[in-house]
């Protein structure tokens, strides 16, 4: 089941033209499994179903696992310990995402400190259904990226700092939109967070639970938040350049995008020349 929700996954992407994903994945915990959806069922689905996509679109697809910060501390802990134990061939970060409000990030310091000291990478999830109280507690326990991180508007110290360093958001409107954390797509705090100078990435969520494509994301800022095309490209090579891979990969990945976006630049100019004409 695994490896063919993983598969249509890509396949999606492909379709959309999409070249990469991270992928979240949050399986059961190793010491309390209430579902045969282990961390070792879960990971051979997914990386069978990766390598798949792989031979047959083309499509990169790498994975963070899911602590999920509600659960115990000891089975968070579990978790990092096992994806600190098998990173490696597309296994290259730990997250946490899930409720928030009483379930801090730093609540699992212990954790994220473990899986960085065996080199993987931290996005979590923070500043959606809390405060920038979340965010800033998610960036004091280790979080390179955040997930959504919309809240965070309303600190201006914390936007200050977030543009100041560099740290990348990861947007999904149309989540915020649904979940009532904005209250309709012309009121996202998205546009604010970017004239701001934050690196703010468009990304998806999760499309079938909300009803959307990447595609659509882009589609949704231009219209509602007056994005221009060359705010959506900057941020769409934005988020390449925020991908977690290898140097060397990620510079030929945003090389191939700077070429393709550039040819289809001329197409676009040559469409109008023509129509003009």
């Amino acid at each position: 089941d695994i490896e063919r929700v993983t598969y249509e996954l890509g396949e999606d992407a492909a379709r959309q033209r999409i070249r990469y994903l991270e992928v979240i994945m949050a399986p059961a915990s190793p010491l309390n499994p209430r579902t045969p959806a282990t961390p070792e069922v879960y990971w051979a689905g997914a990386r069978s179903g990766a390598t798949r996509v792989w031979r047959d679109f083309g499509v990169r697809m790498q994975f963070q696992v899911d602590g999920v910060r509600s659960r115990r501390a000891e089975d968070v802990m579990a978790v990092a310990r096992w994806c600190a134990g098998h990173a490696g061939d597309g296994l290259i970060g730990f997250n946490l995402g899930g409720t928030e409000l009483g379930h801090p990030a730093s609540r699992h310091a212990a954790a994220i400190a473990y899986v960085r000291d065996a080199g993987l990478r931290v996005s979590l999830h923070a500043g959606e259904t809390a405060g920038p109280e979340s965010v800033w507690d998610a960036l004091e326990a280790g979080a390179e990226r955040i997930d959504h991180g919309v809240t965070s508007v309303g600190d201006p110290r914390l936007v200050e700092h977030l543009a100041a360093e560099g740290i990348v958001l990861e947007v999904s409107p149309t989540s915020n939109v649904r979940l009532g954390v904005a209250q309709s797509y012309a009121a996202h705090p998205i546009r604010a967070l970017h004239d701001a100078g934050v690196a703010v990435t468009v990304n998806s969520d999760d499309p079938p639970m909300f009803g959307t494509t990447l595609t659509d994301e882009y589609l949704l800022l231009a219209e509602h938040l007056d994005f221009t095309l060359d705010e959506l490209i900057d941020a769409n090579l934005r988020a390449v350049r925020a991908a977690f891979l290898p140097d060397t990969e990620r510079a030929g990945l945003a090389a191939s995008f700077a070429a393709e976006i550039a040819g289809l630049r001329r197409e676009l100019l040559d469409g109008d020349a023509a129509t003009d004409g």
